[in-house]
């Protein structure tokens, strides 16, 4: 999916030849009109089961839990690829941090957010393999 940015009070919406176009809470975007396909590689059943254990762990939260994240998400803006600030809601920030930390094997609980309300800098060190 592509996020893209039409001239001034420009919309677009439903499909066109190969492309679909629509919008969300965070924007305009392109995606590519297609019969999707679910290889099942190693990578993704993993990705989707962290994904599911942190959607079940979210459940599991308080309700002052949840406002702690919500507190959390109305003062830490993401960027889009535009460098546009988006606001994220609290269960959307909880999902990025305890999706990618049970990705990665840690078992810890992610119940409270993070107690410096900023984003980490990005690691200049990381680089992609081919697998």
């Amino acid at each position: 999916m592509a996020l893209i940015r039409f001239a001034e009070g420009q919309q677009r919406s439903g499909s066109m030849g190969a492309s679909t176009y629509s919008h969300n809470r965070f924007g305009q975007y392109v995606r590519s009109r297609s019969t999707p396909v679910n290889p099942r590689s190693p990578a993704q059943v993993a990705i989707r089961a962290a994904t599911l254990a942190a959607q079940a762990a979210w459940q599991l939260l308080t309700d002052l839990q949840r406002k702690d994240w919500e507190d959390y998400a109305a003062v830490v803006a993401w960027r889009n690829r535009f460098g546009d600030s988006v606001s994220l809601t609290g269960q959307q920030h909880f999902l990025r941090v305890a999706t990618l930390a049970r990705y990665v094997g840690k078992t810890a609980a992610w119940d409270a957010p993070p107690t410096q309300f900023r984003l980490p800098s990005p690691d200049e060190t990381l680089a992609l393999q081919d697998l």
